[in-house]
């Protein structure tokens, strides 16, 4: 028996399948992945998923294997860059548990409702548009959320942070620093800074950037900047939604920034105007 496979559709039906499971995945693990790179992820998975299909010639089970254990867990450290060994664990399980009901979804429905059956194209559409009207939701809930922070950036200073630098969690008060003017030179991102007290010496590898700075009794200065992930930012003393970042841009202060030791961490007024990803 010959069959015939258009590699266009099939291509486009593995990159929307993909793109399914990476944004479910995120969302059971509360991990976020700016849209660009979930696209990435997903037409790396589609070029594996043809080229192993098409080319390899495997047998069935071994390229069952392929797909659930070297293209998923591949996809998903594209996507989310998960280090830790349990979550990274967790969120391959994940992903393979939601392969199977989205597999077995659109099985049953191609079993039970004859049109999808002679519109072999229409579940592949249907799950393209919806991926469409998901990431259109959430630009809109996105521009309201900015809405909502720069209410709070004129109501709230002061904020309980939590992020990870490596394998350390720090956490600490921070305040908003409406004069924070710190930009990383070459991509232009915002910076935070934070007392390197409470980044350990152990922990501090390769800097991300370099930052120069300039205030008041230092003309010249540079400062060490790593990346922060899983960044949360909660008003204190406030009734207000937390601010969750994907990552932020962290450069250490070897001193104090408070002189009462109130405060630990400058944020930069960005922060607050939109979801600043490094």
């Amino acid at each position: 028996m010959r069959y015939e496979v258009y590699v266009d559709v099939l291509f486009a039906n593995c990159l929307i399948t993909d793109y399914w499971l990476l944004s479910l995945t995120g969302m059971v693990l509360r991990r976020s992945a700016t849209r660009r790179r979930k696209l990435l992820s997903a037409a790396c998975g589609a070029c594996l998923t043809l080229f192993f299909l098409l080319f390899a010639r495997l047998p069935q089970a071994v390229l069952l294997f392929t797909g659930y254990g070297l293209i998923q867990p591949l996809l998903l450290w594209l996507t989310y860059r998960l280090k830790r060994t349990r979550e990274f664990a967790c969120g391959c399980a994940c992903m393979f548990f939601l392969a199977i009901l989205y597999g077995g979804f659109i099985s049953f429905l191609q079993e039970k409702i004859g049109w999808f059956r002679e519109h072999a194209l229409a579940m592949p559409a249907i799950a393209g548009i919806g991926a469409v009207l998901y990431e259109g939701i959430r630009m809109f809930m996105s521009r309201l959320q900015s809405q909502a922070r720069v209410r709070q950036v004129e109501d709230s200073l002061h904020y309980e942070a939590h992020f990870w630098i490596d394998g350390c969690k720090i956490d600490c008060i921070g305040i908003l620093d409406t004069g924070n003017r710190l930009y990383e030179p070459i991509r232009g991102v915002p910076v935070a800074v934070l007392e390197s007290a409470l980044f350990p010496e152990k922990e501090r590898g390769l800097p991300k950037a370099v930052i120069p700075f300039h205030s008041l009794g230092c003309t010249n200065g540079m400062l060490y900047g790593y990346a922060a992930r899983d960044v949360m930012l909660t008003p204190v003393g406030q009734e207000a939604s937390a601010l969750i970042m994907e990552g932020m841009l962290v450069a250490l202060y070897d001193g104090r920034l408070s002189a009462e030791g109130s405060y630990q961490l400058l944020l930069h007024p960005d922060f607050f105007l939109g979801t600043v990803s490094k």
